[in-house]
């Protein structure tokens, strides 16, 4: 990105991390609301 886009370096950071919010509102929302610990109790 830095070299196509002509982006500086804090915006490729950025871009790089923003993953990060993907990924923690499922795995919020599978914590809290205790889907996980029904499925291992169960077994």
């Amino acid at each position: 990105m830095a070299f196509v886009v002509k982006a500086s370096p804090a915006v490729v950071f950025c871009c790089l991390n923003a993953d990060q919010v993907f990924k923690c509102i499922p795995a919020y929302l599978e914590v809290n609301y205790g889907y996980w610990v029904r499925k291992m109790t169960r077994d």
